[in-house]
């Protein structure tokens, strides 16, 4: 079974790597969104490279986290779509990702709560709006 941490528990585990090794959070980031890209492509959601992802993105750096993984999916040639659940209040790591992500070529989209999330279209669905 896979241990899943809880929102406190990734503060912790992201906290003690910053003090304990000579890393940027944005360095941690880009870390943590290759593992999660590593993960991705090898599991059976996977399809291919045709296999299209649509990443929702909340405003701290569980979406940044988010954000970089988009930024490596598309690199690799993946289709990504990427939805901002908020663009106002975000963290500094997340406002850095979005300028790497907009100069990679990718436009997020902005989350209309009216419209809803219309994931159509796409194969994987990456939840990273919650910690």
């Amino acid at each position: 079974m896979l241990e899943v941490l809880d929102a406190d528990a990734m503060r912790a585990a992201d906290a003690h790597a910053i003090a304990h090794e000579p890393i940027a959070s944005l360095d941690l980031m880009e870390r943590a969104a290759s593992a999660i890209t590593g993960e991705l492509l090898r599991s059976p959601l996977v399809q291919g490279a045709g296999t299209s992802f649509l990443i929702a993105c909340g405003p701290g750096n569980n979406g940044g986290d988010g954000l970089v993984s988009a930024r490596s999916l598309h690199q690799k040639g993946y289709p990504v779509r990427v939805v901002a659940l908020e663009v106002e209040r975000t963290s500094q790591d997340f406002t850095a990702n979005l300028k790497r992500l907009r100069d990679a070529g990718i436009l997020p989209q902005v989350f209309d709560p009216d419209a809803g999330l219309d994931a159509s279209g796409c194969d994987v669905l990456i939840d990273a709006g919650f910690g």
